[in-house]
């Protein structure tokens, strides 16, 4: 109880360590959670920090990580996935740590393959929607044609397309207007009840031809000019495109399902990148607080328990014996420094300092409010229910906690 009552010693310490393994000890020291590093370039612009570069370098990886996770939202939406997700909540495959580089690597060759798969994707499936198109324009020809027989015979062009209902009308008056009314348009749905219009355009001239084709180009209009008019000829571009569209179904299929293999993968790894790339990213924060000395040795000054300065140097000594180790020895704190508050806690009490904190931290040296929460919680719990069932079915469950606590630990450090 006594360490609740009031916050723990606190005293100012100095870390001197070569650049080489500068990341290691601020991982180690991070390891500890009890070090609070005092930032000595707080008059530095941020991009003239030493390790200004590094912090980019996480920038970039997790704008990787935020254009993956893009592309598995994106694949789980389609209709044809049904709902499926690529993993459960919870669900990552663990692996060794690895360095920011070696990261970089594998992530700039993930976003290359992704990015491929997804191109190739792409393009197979809108040659796939033009086959179809391309498909219900032909079997709408005979409409659009119907007693219309004297285009064939008097040698007059036309052009077929297909255009968003929405965009039919300005283009049609549009190409009204350039061409003098000395053009006939014919439309209709391209399917019942959709939102594509397929019409006809019968012309006569080479210049009119142009200029409608540019119309056409510059207002998104998709023109089929592959397709015969002559049912014979029809039939057999007809059968080519069912043939074509197999073909394309097939590979479609097999890129897909490449994409998704590729997606799961990521999927899978994506929380321990982006596990990876925090670390980093605190790691470079951390040292840009430190002054460079003499361009090889890194400087930094902290504040830390007092009673945890064995520690500190102990954790220090698992570095490798090989490298110039770091130095930490407690020194004389600047004058009028905002000393920060260390409350002792462990698992039952963290909760309670963390309520109490959210209020407010106590100066350092005051008295900590925490415990008279641990004190009165039972009382204001009974005032809150105030019946003996609700309590009796929270104690069960607070009881459980209590006995599987050590299980779950090592469930969640497993996951």
């Amino acid at each position: 109880m006594g360490d609740l009552i009031r916050s723990q010693p606190v005293s100012y310490g100095q870390l001197i360590v070569p650049v080489n393994v500068a990341e290691e000890t601020i991982e180690l020291i991070g390891e500890l959670g009890i070090v609070q590093f005092v930032d000595l370039n707080e008059r530095e612009l941020t991009f003239n920090r030493r390790f200004c570069n590094e912090l980019k370098r996480c920038d970039e990886l997790e704008r990787k990580i935020r254009y993956f996770n893009e592309m598995i939202t994106k694949e789980e939406e389609r209709k044809d996935m049904n709902g499926l997700k690529f993993r459960r909540n919870g669900e990552f495959q663990s692996f060794e740590k690895e360095s920011t580089e070696n990261l970089e690597l594998k992530l700039d060759s993930v976003e290359k393959d992704l990015k491929q798969t997804i191109s190739d994707c792409t393009a197979t499936e809108n040659d796939l929607e033009k086959i179809e198109e391309g498909l219900l324009v032909s079997s709408n020809i005979d409409t659009l044609f119907e007693n219309m027989d004297d285009v064939v015979i008097g040698g007059l062009k036309f052009v077929i397309g297909v255009i968003e209902k929405s965009k039919y009308d300005s283009v049609q008056r549009l190409i009204w207007r350039v061409s003098r009314g000395l053009v006939l348009i014919k439309s209709m749905d391209l399917t019942e009840g959709s939102t594509l219009r397929n019409f006809l355009v019968v012309y006569q001239g080479d210049d009119l031809g142009l200029k409608i084709n540019k119309i056409c180009q510059t207002s998104g209009v998709r023109v089929y000019t592959n397709i015969p008019v002559d049912p014979q000829q029809r039939r057999e571009f007809v059968d080519e495109a069912l043939s074509n569209k197999q073909q394309l179904t097939g590979i479609f299929e097999g890129s897909t399902k490449e994409k998704r293999e590729l997606l799961k993968t990521i999927a899978l790894q994506i929380e321990g990148w982006k596990d990876v790339i925090d670390r980093e990213r605190m790691i470079f924060f951390t040292l840009n607080m430190f002054k460079v000395d003499r361009g090889t040795t890194l400087r930094g000054e902290c504040w830390f328990p007092s009673e945890y300065l064995d520690t500190i140097v102990t954790k220090l000594s698992e570095l490798d014996q090989n490298s110039m180790s770091p130095i930490f020895s407690p020194i004389q704190a600047p004058p009028k420094a905002i000393i920060p508050t260390y409350n002792k806690t462990n698992s039952f009490t963290q909760t309670f300092q963390d309520l109490t904190d959210s209020y407010g931290t106590p100066r350092y040296g005051e008295i900590n409010t925490a415990w008279l929460n641990i004190v009165t919680f039972p009382f204001l719990f009974g005032i809150m229910f105030s019946d003996a069932g609700h309590d009796g079915y929270y104690l069960k469950w607070d009881l459980w906690q209590c006995i599987v606590v050590l299980y779950l630990m090592n469930f969640l450090d497993f996951q």
